[in-house]
């Protein structure tokens, strides 16, 4: 796992470095500027000159090193200085005087005036160093000016740490900000850097390691990680040589209706896919015989339905019946918004001691939930809203959803008790102790219908094996964007829910074979 860092915890690390440790500031400062000079030189290569454009604060004194070190390797390097030389702190003016030293040239840009007498476009690259992690809400004054002019020039730009302008902790743009086509984040990744719409202004991302130790990380209390490949192949289940069905979970899926059966398949066939042993659909008769000739590996059950094709309330006991016998149930999609629907779920969530500790509830299963006000549900509950979802679930809007990912998924996961997996990009795995994690596999062509249905089968078919429920999302998850990744790349970016289905078993592989 990689942890991901707000603004106030990459401080909190940068403080326990220097002073428990012992690391002086100044050298962590030669790191990262030794860091950021190496990467500009690796993007660049002999592309004519450099222009490194500082700030007052530590980020600007990386600027500064690392322009030192590019002049010293021969690349035509000017530094562009956004304040008076007294405003800067003691250690960027410590970098600053060394690098006069050595023969970089220097010039002001602390006003309009000089601001517009400098021509940005002499110059191959800008590094931008102006604002680092310390902004909170967006660019203003003279830093603003600097950065329109920066992107007003149309030249490529190579951030150091965060785009300036960018909110590091929210990922939020209040102001002009720095439209980078690379960004060199310093030590770890931050939060604002993989959310959007920072995310946005980013341009590809990089890490350098600088030497903050592990203890600096725990010191911080650090509850936000990204998943690495790593992470998700040590979580598939491991099959005994003499194995069989019965020890990889009955999964009881109780979903569809006329109209929206191929949700229902979809979904039982993903379990299938995830090596689940058992995967019955309990599912209105309405649909029974389309369903049944279709799912060949799926045992196919009937349920009590109403006269438009929908699950009656009647079919509750049905469910109870074969809850007994599973040891996960997934619930919701393709259920449809109707009333028996809703008075099924709502009998349901009355009492779910008769059901399965684990289950998985997606789609119109959370629609209910939401409409019935249900709040507490079993320890191994797992939830895959997607934003629209999610809004209905906290009685909030869609927007007030993508501006706080984490902080609503955190918030409802400690207010259920469940799992909450928050749909979109990234995807946040919310647990109910607080820990997060962020899902770095999908893409664009997976927002089709039926995707979240094959999440949804993934997730369940990984619980009925056993991994407990932040196991299992954050496996079903990274899994289901790998999938997409590779149908991606074999079928282009318009991909049907079934090309994921189909590409799960060579997601499988991947992450086996590396």
């Amino acid at each position: 796992m990689i942890p991901v860092l707000s603004a106030g915890e990459m401080r909190a690390v940068d403080r326990h470095t220097i002073d428990v440790v012992g690391i002086p500031a100044r050298s962590l400062m030669e790191h990262a500027g030794r860091a950021l000079a190496d990467r500009v030189r690796n993007v660049v290569g002999n592309d004519g000159s450099i222009a490194v454009v500082c700030g007052k604060g530590n980020n600007g004194g990386d600027g500064l090193v690392a322009a030192r070190f590019l002049h010293g390797w021969g690349f035509r390097t000017t530094v562009y200085l956004t304040v008076e030389r007294d405003e800067l702190g003691s250690e960027p003016l410590a970098c600053l005087q060394a690098t006069e030293r050595v023969g970089v040239p220097v010039s002001s840009i602390s006003t309009p005036v000089a601001l517009d007498a400098t021509s940005f476009t002499a110059h191959a690259w800008l590094v931008d160093a102006i604002l680092g992690t310390g902004l909170s809400g967006g660019a203003c004054g003279h830093a603003a000016r600097v950065i329109d002019r920066i992107n007003a020039s149309r030249r490529p730009a190579l951030a150091c740490d965060v785009p300036s302008g960018l909110d590091a902790t929210t990922g939020q743009v209040a102001g002009p900000c720095i439209r980078a086509r690379e960004t060199l984040t310093i030590g770890f990744p931050k939060i604002g850097l993989l959310l959007y719409p920072g995310a946005d202004y980013v341009g590809r991302l990089s890490t350098a390691d600088i030497g903050f130790p592990r203890q600096a990380i725990d010191a911080a209390s650090v509850s936000l990680w990204q998943v690495e490949r790593s992470d998700a192949a040590a979580r598939l289940p491991v099959r005994r040589k003499n194995a069989h069905k019965g020890d990889f979970g009955r999964v009881l899926l109780v979903a569809g209706s006329s109209g929206m059966a191929g949700a229902a398949a979809l979904t039982s066939e993903a379990a299938l896919r995830a090596g689940a042993g058992l995967v019955t659909l309990a599912t209105p008769r309405a649909v029974v015989g389309s369903l049944a000739s279709r799912l060949t590996e799926v045992m196919v059950a009937s349920l009590p339905d109403t006269p438009d094709g929908c699950v009656s309330p009647e079919a509750v006991p049905s469910i109870r019946a074969r809850a007994k016998s599973a040891d996960v149930l997934a619930i919701g999609p393709g259920l449809s918004a109707s009333d028996g629907a809703r008075a099924t779920m709502a009998n349901l969530a009355a009492d779910w001691s008769t059901l399965p500790t684990r289950m998985v509830i997606d789609a119109d299963g959370l629609n209910h939930l939401a409409a019935i006000g249900a709040t507490s549900l079993p320890a191994g509950a797992v939830l895959t809203p997607h934003p629209g979802e999610m809004a209905r679930l906290c009685r909030t809007t869609v927007d007030a959803v993508e501006k706080d990912r984490i902080g609503i998924a955190r918030s409802l996961s400690a207010e259920c008790g469940a799992v909450v997996v928050l749909k979109g990009v990234p995807t946040v795995i919310a647990a109910p102790n607080g820990l997060a994690y962020l899902n770095p596999t999908g893409n664009p062509g997976m927002a089709t219908a039926g995707s979240g249905d094959v999440l949804t089968g993934l997730i369940a078919g990984f619980s009925g094996q056993g991994l407990d429920p932040v196991d299992a999302s954050i496996l079903g998850v990274y899994l289901h964007g790998l999938a997409g990744d590779l149908a991606a790349a074999t079928l282009g970016a318009s991909l049907l829910a079934g090309d994921i289905l189909s590409h799960v078993p060579s997601a499988m592989r991947a992450l086996t074979t590396g």
